[in-house]
């Protein structure tokens, strides 16, 4: 037998080493292949549909997917309470319900969609496989495409729409009106749609990736026609948004620098106080921290995944692990945390209709308890005034009849302690 016979056999799982008699002899009785690893806990129609990629590595340690799920676990609570409080608080509060926020409720609807999806991840973490069979598969890969599909457009329609409100301040043609945004939300989830729904109509399909956890479009397909889908899907939801994205708010450092360094001029022209000339650099600085901060946000949440999805189909596939699969999703996972709280409640008028929320709420909490202790006032007030009644009454007993000589009832006196309770304001 010849050293590539030897190879071959090491590949197929044989490991054999030489015996006295000269024949090679399998000695690897217990130690599998990933794939039949794999194969054992895998339901038949699971394992049909995971790309081969995945089968090569071992599956994870128990370890691992427990680190993983208690991450996503960590990721999930945050994300669910911050988008839900975001969407109370526009329709809870009339100031809030203007056009402007319709983009802005947008983002945290598709957000927490996408957070409702994470109990599943979770579950099949420490349950390390997937347990919901195919079709729970193709539900957690289409709500995940359609809701991260949407949330990149919506960021890249408030970038646009705040571009424009502020380049066209005066004209009432781009101003945004609530048919407007909600025109804007309507094509941003027919436009996510388009996409996410081709894997379903089995143009590309939605397969187990990584740890097999969690599921998502089949990057590393070598057909030519999932090849040219995950091509079209990059450039319309990654290079199309951040074009829009990096376009919007250059324009805006533009604008508002253009317009400051006109008002610099005209203070300097009437000597006016530096303090100014002063304050309008600091507010220029602060608007490029901010659109630097926001622009690196969307990059490092979601380039990540474009470059996974890049080297599947680029002929690169032995870069990709399962590790290097999962981390990128975690970054996607984690903008929807942060987006509600980036893009909604640090604007000052949320953080006013929170405060007025919260005080509201403490002040109800102070008067059902002003109630409670004046209700328990008159109580002991009453109480107070029928034992001063019935103290008169016995005085009045005493007083009128007469016992022996030896015996008189004496007029024992009843008091009440009466704490001390702030009266109600």
């Amino acid at each position: 037998m010849t050293d590539s016979t030897v190879l071959t056999n090491w590949i197929d799982g044989g490991l054999e080493k030489k015996g006295e008699t000269g024949d090679f002899i399998s000695t690897d009785l217990t130690q599998k292949r990933p794939v039949d690893q794999w194969r054992e806990f895998l339901s038949p129609e699971i394992f049909e549909i995971v790309p081969d990629l995945w089968l090569q590595f071992p599956p994870p340690t128990k370890e691992a997917h427990q680190v993983l799920g208690a991450v996503y676990t960590l990721i999930m609570v945050p994300g669910v309470l911050g988008n839900l409080l975001l969407i109370c608080l526009v329709f809870s509060t009339k100031a809030l319900r203007r056009p402007s926020n319709i983009l802005v409720v947008n983002l945290a609807i598709s957000d927490f969609l996408m957070m409702t999806e994470m109990p599943v991840f979770i579950y099949n973490s420490f349950y390390q496989k997937p347990s919901f069979g195919v079709w729970g598969c193709q539900l957690y890969g289409f709500i995940g495409g359609l809701t991260g599909t949407t949330a990149i457009m919506t960021i890249a329609a408030m970038a646009g729409e705040r571009y424009y409100s502020i380049s066209r301040l005066l004209d009432p043609r781009w101003k945004m009106t609530r048919l407007r945004g909600t025109v804007i939300a309507i094509c941003i989830w027919i436009y996510s749609l388009t996409f996410s729904v081709m894997p379903v109509f089995r143009i590309n399909q939605y397969v187990p990736e990584g740890y097999l956890s969690g599921c998502s479009f089949d990057y590393i397909a070598s057909d030519l026609k999932s090849r040219i889908f995950v091509l079209v899907f990059f450039i319309a939801a990654w290079c199309f948004p951040v074009v829009i994205i990096c376009l919007s708010y250059s324009g805006i450092i533009f604008i508002v620098c253009k317009k400051q360094f006109i008002y610099r001029n005209q203070e300097r022209e009437i000597n006016f106080n530096r303090f100014n000339i002063q304050k309008h650099k600091k507010t220029e600085i602060k608007l490029a921290k901010l659109v630097f901060a926001l622009i690196s946000f969307w990059m490092i949440s979601w380039t990540p995944y474009a470059v996974v999805a890049l080297l599947g189909i680029s002929f690169n596939q032995q870069l990709l692990t399962p590790t290097i699969s999962v981390v990128p999703a975690l970054f996607c996972k984690t903008a929807s945390v942060l987006d509600p709280f980036l893009y909604g409640l640090s604007h000052p008028r949320f953080k006013a209709a929170l405060r007025e929320k919260f005080s509201y709420l403490q002040n109800t909490g102070k008067n059902t308890n002003r109630k409670r202790l004046f209700n328990i006032h008159r109580s002991q007030t009453a109480t107070l005034e029928s034992r001063e009644s019935f103290d008169h009454r016995l005085s009045r007993i005493n007083r009128y009849h007469e016992e022996s000589s030896e015996t008189r009832f004496q007029c024992i006196p009843l008091t009440v302690i009466h704490p001390e309770i702030d009266h109600p304001q």
